[in-house]
């Protein structure tokens, strides 16, 4: 019964401006590798860290996400189903499909002469409440360094 009354307590803070904004803006990227580069198909991933504020676990039931560099769609991906823990940062590791023409478009010539250029990870994570669903959306600037 305690832990049913501390979860409602919580509701109305997770309304605009709470801790579920405090969850967004502590979303960072660590890096954003590529494994494989072929003409059709690149593996890559991108890792990032985000803190959950709330004294609780945080379910996030799924997260979607894309790289873009103009208007250039780099990257997409998705993640499902991972559990953020009370009150500390968590590294996750997110797979992305690379659009390698894209990358070629967006990069042009430091494709082969290395370089960077700017990007922007943008999505949204959904996560598990006891009241239902919340969608968090988060956008960061991300330079896309060409090696």
């Amino acid at each position: 019964m305690a832990a049913v009354l501390a979860l409602g307590a919580l509701l109305p803070a997770l309304s605009a401006g709470g801790p579920l904004d405090e969850l967004a803006a502590s979303l960072r990227i660590v890096r954003i590798s590529v494994a494989q580069l072929s003409a059709t198909d690149t593996a890559a991933s991108a890792q990032i860290e985000i803190r959950n504020p709330l004294p609780t676990d945080l379910r996030v039931e799924s997260v979607r996400y894309q790289l873009r560099s103009g208007r250039h769609l780099l990257a997409v991906g998705t993640g499902r189903g991972f559990v953020l823990h009370p009150s500390r940062v968590s590294r996750i590791e997110l797979p992305i499909r690379v659009a390698p023409l894209s990358l070629l478009g967006a990069a042009g010539p430091r494709v082969l002469l290395g370089g960077a250029i700017p990007g922007l990870f943008v999505g949204e994570l959904v996560v598990r409440l006891p009241g239902g669903e919340r969608h968090v959306s988060f956008s960061l600037p991300h330079e896309v360094r060409i090696l």
